[in-house]
């Protein structure tokens, strides 16, 4: 590169000097200016929670503060050095003041309320992010009179390649090395380090600074821009929600998405630099690849599936990269070379960029705004995308206006885009849950179980109640959270209460579909409930036959709230905080399980109250382990519950824990009925659920734990490294220490314990778990003659439940239980009663046709499961067993017909390659044979 000798002090090689110095800081600069964007957000988050509101408020004020930087740079011209020494300065004085900050919201302030604690929180960010917009124009400036030509795309792209690497490095490890904290302390030194060597430099850059003639852009020019900006935020956003729903709603998920942006804006202006691409040319490219994602979006997550396995770690981090930039990186790449390409002339550079880049910004924020108060609430993500298209097509035509041909070009593209959409987009596979694009044996399992879902969209999230084979699911910003109406969030609500030394007044952090809420609500006398979802908290009324109509109940007050904001602001004290929050990977909640908010819990806990919170198999056992030692650092005692083989309960006081006015609970008759109608379930095996007593002995100083604090989250880390955890020692640690005798003096206060009570309590939750086999071995070790009395009074009790409820479900569940003792006639008659009077009903067929398959009654079952078809036409495992069926019954040609159309559905399902390669086979066809023998052994290839 070219160096220009222009008056102004210092030899070529100083200048060349300066020109490496202002690179590498103007490098660093945009290294450290996207970071505060993402740690200050954070550290606020700390203080005030994750609530929509102060997200929004947090990135608006950004976007303006940055916006009006740029705008008005040009008259801090010689004072660069001491703007990134500002923005170091600033930064340091935030965090040591963090405290105080904190101290002054909620202590000192006269009126503390959430809109307070937000506008305080956008005053404070104003001047950073003022300072960081001022930067980029500056840079430029010293550049142009160092280097001949156009300089801003210089200075655009290597600032951006330097914002896109601290977006990933913010993420995946400055945070997870330091903590936000020791990251932004970082950050500020860089700040500071640039400031200082700019002001060493300053005589010689300032003094080949000159005046300048101004460009100015004409209406023609800025007016497209805007539209394109508009549109720009409504892309990026629509792509943060894509990546929520295939990646998880987690922090990492957002610094990739920044990321692809940030190095999309960097490859586009150097392809802008490198090629002359013109904006016009951009905008037509976006157009055509935005309209070709409708047809590309299923295809590229397929190919995400069939491959995710391979990867972890590291190399699982730049696959989903990848990924994302299949999805988005094309678009982000013009949308970011807009303004570099729109700058074909220089001469004020700090002046001219700053203006577009201004516009850019202003537009920006307005697309946004548009996007989370309009756009998302009314339109699915296929016509989100379509109206993308809409905006560039307009950006397009007001840039070739009146150029007639170019124009109809655009318009036939967008109508070719529109067919597009109609005739691939599937709206539906955004719901199938992030899990489901992590195996493909997992999204065939989805599509081929989906039956559709009741979707709902408002501000910046995504809502549904989705149905997989009957069961309706809780399904938020990409994340399946429970299965409605399954019974054990009403037992967390239960056990809970069970254990509250009063039942006086108690608070449940999260009340999702309500059903942990609404069960204590129904024994306590005041709940208070908070929920951070204002979309969740509309749509209420859908969950008022899960919630006991939770909403309707004197005795509950909701509030949408954070958490951690709502208990620094609440007054009084609790018998019960009960947290039921998802997951401490979902970015919202990874704060409520910190040592911070632990002590904010005790302090709202009366003396001996009750603090109770879970965990599931996705936090994995060293997980497990930070969460303990956590709970270990505020709380003396501590119950494990099982609700689930890999989902348990955390019960926590800082008194000896024990059940307490069992009577209150037990003798209410609604919680009774609704356990044994709806669930198939007696309170009274509830408390056998109770497991052990000390989880706090699983702790091993070979195996140490961190604690999980605000500024270093190491919980959320630990799920992040491992995003497929599984328990292992946990759960062997829970059955290899269980003590009857412990359990029933600890638990049952040496009153003895029933064993048809703790069987059925397990084995009604999973028959094949480690927990169930365990505890009927054990029963049957305590009495030879247990199992022929508990069939009978299992059968006894669910027999008496069907008679009592006669519905579809009691008598499915009857059935069922008699299929588990091999009463199979008795179950089938059951099945075929249930078909008499249901005749339409999906599913049922099936089960009776599974079972005449397993008594070789090959017709009927040929002819019941071709029924089930009608009903069910995407059954692959009704298809794959009439494929077994006409196997062993002779008709290869229907074998074949079935198969193929079960591996069609799901070409991984065990066993289905293997009997088509058998079909194969007996027609004498070796090649098919060996080839459907050799997928079957792809998929599974440990068995025969």
């Amino acid at each position: 590169m070219a160096f220009v000798d222009k008056s102004g002090p210092g030899s070529p090689s100083a200048r060349r000097l300066d020109f490496i110095l202002i690179s590498v800081t103007l490098f660093l600069s945009g290294f450290c200016g996207i970071a505060y964007e993402v740690l200050y957000a954070r550290l606020l988050g700390t203080i005030i929670g994750d609530h929509f509101a102060v997200n929004a408020s947090i990135l608006i004020t950004f976007l303006l503060g940055i916006g009006l930087g740029m705008k008005f740079a040009h008259r801090l011209q010689q004072y660069l050095w001491a703007v990134e020494s500002g923005i170091g300065l600033y930064a340091l004085v935030f965090v040591l003041a963090l405290p105080r900050l904190d101290y002054f919201l909620f202590q000192m302030l006269p009126v503390s309320s959430l809109a307070v604690n937000v506008l305080v929180a956008c005053l404070v960010l104003f001047i950073p992010a003022f300072l960081v917009g001022v930067s980029l124009p500056l840079f430029a400036a010293y550049l142009q009179t160092l280097v001949p030509g156009r300089v801003f795309t210089i200075s655009y792209m290597v600032y951006n390649f330097g914002a896109a690497l601290t977006a990933l490095l913010i993420e995946f490890y400055l945070i997870r090395h330091l903590g936000l904290r020791a990251a932004t302390l970082f950050i500020a030194s860089i700040n500071l380090g640039i400031g200082a060597l700019l002001f060493i430099r300053r005589g010689r850059i300032l003094g080949r600074l000159e005046k300048r003639q101004r460009i100015r852009y004409p209406l023609k020019t800025v007016l497209p821009l805007i539209v394109l900006s508009f549109a720009s935020a409504i892309f990026q956003l629509t792509m943060l929600k894509f990546a929520e729903f295939i990646f998880g709603p987690y922090h990492e998920t957002f610094a990739m998405v920044l990321g692809i942006v940030l190095f999309g804006i960097a490859l586009g202006t150097l392809f802008t630099h490198v090629l002359k691409i013109q904006f016009a040319t951009l905008l037509v490219i976006n157009l055509v690849y935005l309209v070709f994602l409708s047809v590309l979006f299923k295809p590229i997550l397929i190919f995400m599936a069939t491959y995710y396995q391979n990867f972890q770690g590291v190399s699982l981090t730049i696959w989903k990269l990848l990924i994302l930039f299949l999805i988005m990186g094309v678009s982000s790449i013009c949308f970011g070379a807009a303004i570099p390409a729109l700058m074909q002339k220089e001469s004020d550079v700090a002046r001219e960029s700053g203006h577009l880049l201004f516009v850019s910004s202003m537009a920006n924020a307005a697309g946004y705004l548009a996007m989370i108060f309009v756009v998302h609430a009314l339109f699915e993500y296929g016509a989100i995308l379509f109206l993308i298209a809409l905006l560039l097509a307009l950006a397009a035509i007001l840039t070739f206006w009146p150029l007639r041909r170019p124009v109809i070009l655009v318009l036939v593209i967008l109508g070719g885009g529109l067919f597009l959409k109609n005739e691939y987009w599937q709206e539906k596979i955004l719901y199938y849950d992030y899990m489901s694009f992590t195996s493909l044996e997992k999204f065939h399992q989805a599509r081929s179980t989906y039956q559709g879902g009741r979707w709902f969209r408002k501000y910046d999230e995504t809502f549904s109640i989705n149905t997989y084979e009957g069961q309706a699911f809780f399904f938020i910003n990409g994340y399946t959270s429970i299965d409605l109406n399954t019974s054990p969030e009403y037992v967390v609500g239960f056990l809970s209460s069970l254990v509250s030394p009063r039942k006086s007044r108690g608070l449940v952090l999260g009340l999702g579909s309500g059903a942990t809420a609404g069960t204590v609500a129904e024994v306590f006398d005041t709940l208070e409930t908070v929920e951070i979802s204002p979309l969740i908290l509309s749509k209420q009324d859908l969950f008022r036959q899960y919630s006991f109509n939770i909403m309707s109940k004197p005795n509950v007050k909701v509030y949408c709230d954070d958490g951690l904001h709502f208990l620094k602001l609440a007054p009084q004290r609790y018998d019960l905080i009960l947290n039921t929050v998802t997951t401490p990977l979902y970015f919202s909640s990874s704060k409520l399980y910190t040592r911070e908010f632990l002590r904010l819990v005790k302090e709202h806990l009366e003396p001996d109250g009750i603090y109770t919170t879970w965990l599931d198999s996705r936090v994995g056992d060293q997980g497990v382990r930070i969460i303990l030692t956590t709970l270990q650092e505020e709380f003396k005692y501590c119950w494990v519950v099982v609700l689930r083989p890999e989902y348990f309960l955390l019960l926590c006081s800082n008194a000896p824990l024990e059940l307490r006015e069992e009577n209150r609970l037990f003798a209410n008759r609604k919680l009774g009925e609704y356990f044994f109608r709806e669930h198939g379930r007696d309170m009274h095996s509830f408390p056998y659920a109770i497991i052990n007593t000390n989880p706090f002995g699983f702790l091993q100083p070979d195996k140490p734990a961190p604690v999980n604090t605000m500024d270093f989250p190491t919980l959320e880390f630990e799920m992040a490294s491992v995003p497929l955890g599984t328990l292992q020692e946990f759960p062997t640690y829970l059955v290899e220490q269980y003590s009857l005798e412990v359990i029933n003096r600890d638990v049952f206060n040496n009153r003895g314990i029933e064993l048809n009570h703790l069987v059925t309590y397990y084995l009604l939750r999973n028959q094949q778990s480690q927990f169930s086999r365990y505890f009927l071995r054990l029963a049957i070790s305590l009495d030879p003659n247990f199992l022929p009395q508990y069939e009978k009074y299992l059968l006894d009790f669910f027999d008496t439940r069907m008679r009592r409820y006669p519905s579809v479900k009691t008598k499915v569940a009857y059935a069922f239980w008699l299929e588990f003792f091999d009463h199979i006639p008795e179950a089938m008659e059951v099945y075929q009663g249930i078909l008499e009077l249901n005749t339409d009903l999906p599913e049922v067929r099936f089960k009776i046709g599974r079972l005449q398959y397993q008594e070789h009654q090959l017709e009927e079952a040929r002819t019941m499961l071709e029924q089930e078809l009608l009903y069910s036409p995407n059954h692959a495992v009704a298809m794959y067993l009439l494929g077994k069926i006409n196997l062993e019954l002779g008709d290869d040609d229907a074998a074949i017909h079935w198969l193929k159309r079960c591996l069609s559905l799901r070409p991984d399902l065990a066993g289905a390659n293997r009997a088509l390669g058998e079909a194969y086979q007996k027609k004498g066809d070796e090649a098919q044979a060996q080839m459907y023998f050799q997928k079957e052994s792809d998929y599974y290839p440990n068995t025969e």
